[in-house]
Parts: structure tokens; C-alpha cells; sequence
């Protein structure tokens, strides 16, 4: 397997508080799984010498289910993360360049008779791509998002690869959701849904579903300015003389070498002087992005990406 013995500890012994949660290191040269962990979990063992009723019970029922892999299977709103893909959309469709000031954010955006909040009550005032990234800036990514329009978000976002399978080597591995024009006239019929949508998809709430080990592969895809990788844990097999990990399902992601130098140096400037210096290793240079998201379940989701 492709697990690093060290990798796997680490974050078995950082995730060991968690009451819920999941975490995915991935090497972002080839793809290969170096640590997974989900919590809650249970001990495999257990199924060789045979359940009880009872712990059987335990083990399917309430909201903790242990038997659910949330690194693959657990699927939740992105939150500020998804910025990473809507900051990169805004950049190859000339959308906005790193310099772009928009309205300075004052801790709400006004919209369509709809006041959005930015989650600094006191605004952030006026900030260029950059800075609104460093700063995850909501109120310049709601002024984003109907710039861009759905269809350049969605396929800046696919070619990603989110929104469909990643392809990985275990099973029941789940789709998310990058929600599509057609989806959304399937949902409130043609044409009759409103364009504020695109306000909380910007900055990766409404209906945006993405799973842990896909936030992984998108940050390790950034770190490889667009290469495609494939999340593997097979690193050979035995009897094989050559075992090669498959192919990427998706072709890459295609942007100018400036688009990716500007997003790169935001997420540096995010751990080094934003939301993220809690990430900060000294020695090492850390790219990285925070995101919170709503959860209509109960406290917020916390999230982390970095390189």
C-alpha cells in the first residue's frame, strides 16, 4: 500500500478528539494515499469472531455510523475552500485579474433586495483578488459569482474533477455534487431559478457537495498547476511484475502560468497573513485555505486545504 506508517499516525493521533470528521494527505507527485482517517471509527476485527445484536446496532444506528467512510463517502457543502475554484475561474475568463478592486466589503453585500453577509461583521473594505482570498473575503466573492456565471464556474470546477468520482482504488466512493443550468431547471423548471444562487455558490455554500478526499485532490491539482492525479492506495501487487496505478479520469485543468502563480501566492498569503496562520510550520512554506460551512444538522463544518 501507498500508507506512510508515520503520515498515518500523525493524523490518527491529531483526528483522536474528533467527534466527527475525516482527513486525506495524498502525495500531490503521483497521487498516492499517504493517510486516511475517518471518524468515528470502529476495529475491523470485531467482524472476524462475529456481532452482536446489540453492537451491530451501535455500529449502523445514530448519527456517529462508524461503518461510514467519510473520507470517500461523507459528502458536505465546501465552504470558503470552493473559493480556491471560483478565484481560478474569475483569472483564465478574464473575469478579474490579480489587481481587481470591486465595491469594498463593509460586512454586506446587497443583492436583489437581499442583504448577504460577509463573515467579518465590520467589512474588510477594499481588497484585490489576492487580498480577498487571503482575507476570504465573502463579500468579493458574492460580487464574483454573478460575474462569472454558472457554466464557467461549473466547468472550472469539473475540469477539477469534482462533482463525479475521483476514481479511487476503494469502494462505494460517492459523486458530490457541482450543481449544473440544466440541474437546477430540472429542480424549479427552466429558466425560474434565481441568479442569487450564484452568491453562495462563490463561496462554496448552497447546494455544493464535495467529499474530504476531493478537496484533497483539488489542493494537490493547484500545488501541480492543473496536472491531473489519480488517488491511489495500491502500490503494487504481488505476482504482478508491473502494476501501474490507472490513468486520471480527468484531463487537467487549463489556465495561463499567471493565473496559477496568482492563486498559489494567495494561499501562501492566507497561512503567512490570513485566516489560515494556525497552519503555519516554521522552516516550511504552507499553501492553504479555511473554509466553514453551514451544516443544517447541527454546529458548522470546519475545513482545511493545504500544500
Amino acid at each position: 500500500l501507498t500508507i506512510d506508517l508515520k503520515v498515518q499516525r500523525a493524523m490518527e493521533e491529531a483526528m483522536a478528539g474528533v467527534a466527527r470528521g475525516a482527513a486525506v494527505a495524498l502525495d500531490p507527485r503521483d497521487g498516492a494515499i499517504l493517510g486516511l482517517v475517518s471518524r468515528p471509527a470502529f476495529d475491523p476485527n470485531e467482524f472476524s469472531h462475529g456481532l452482536s445484536f446489540e453492537r451491530w446496532a451501535e455500529l449502523t444506528g445514530g448519527e456517529s455510523n462508524p461503518l461510514l467512510d467519510r473520507a470517500i463517502q461523507g459528502t458536505y457543502p465546501p465552504g470558503s475552500t470552493f473559493k480556491i475554484v471560483t478565484m481560478l475561474a474569475a483569472l483564465r475568463s478574464g473575469v478579474a485579474t490579480r489587481a481587481t478592486r470591486l465595491q469594498p466589503c463593509s460586512g454586506h453585500y446587497l443583492f436583489g433586495g437581499r442583504s448577504f453577509g460577509c463573515w467579518k461583521r465590520t467589512g474588510h473594505g477594499s481588497l484585490d483578488l489576492i487580498e480577498a482570498l487571503q482575507n476570504s473575503c465573502d463579500v468579493y466573492f458574492y460580487q464574483l459569482g454573478p460575474r462569472l456565471g454558472l457554466p464557467r464556474l461549473e466547468a472550472t470546477a469539473r475540469e477539477f474533477g469534482l462533482g463525479d468520482r475521483t476514481g479511487v482504488d476503494l469502494p462505494q466512493e460517492r459523486r458530490g455534487l457541482i450543481p449544473s443550468t440544466s440541474w437546477y431547471d430540472r429542480r424549479w423548471g427552466a429558466g425560474r431559478w434565481r441568479k442569487g444562487l450564484l452568491l453562495n455558490l462563490a463561496i462554496g455554500q448552497g447546494e455544493l457537495l464535495l467529499t474530504p478526499l476531493q478537496l484533497a485532490l483539488l489542493v494537490a491539482e493547484v500545488a501541480n498547476d492543473g496536472r491531473p492525479l489519480r488517488p491511489h492506495v495500491v502500490r503494487q501487487v504481488r505476482g504482478e511484475a508491473v502494476f501501474r496505478a490507472q490513468r486520471p479520469l480527468q484531463p487537467g485543468v487549463d489556465a495561463e502560468p499567471a493565473a496559477w502563480d496568482a492563486l498559489q501566492e494567495a494561499l501562501e498569503r492566507v497561512v503567512n497573513a490570513g485566516t489560515g496562520t494556525a497552519a503555519r510550520v516554521p522552516g516550511v512554506r504552507v499553501a492553504g485555505k479555511t473554509g466553514t460551512a453551514q451544516n443544517p444538522h447541527g454546529k458548522d463544518h470546519a475545513l482545511f486545504v493545504c500544500y
